[in-house]
């Protein structure tokens, strides 16, 4: 979904605070982040938060 908004990895990361690693972290599903940090991804690459909890449970179960 990133990619689909042209944005990297660094760029999320400097227009939300996060570092890169988190924002690695949340799109691996690799990690905890805060719901906080989880919030500051989804609208930086403007999805919604429950599109994004449902496209997690589809692909981590």
């Amino acid at each position: 979904m990133r990619k689909e908004k042209n944005l990297t990895q660094k760029d999320v990361a400097s227009q939300t605070g996060l570092s890169q690693q988190m924002v690695s972290k949340i799109e691996s599903f690799n990690g905890n982040p805060s719901m906080l940090s989880f919030l500051k991804y989804c609208n930086c690459i403007g999805v919604d938060i429950n599109t994004m909890l449902s496209y997690f449970f589809k692909y981590v179960d």
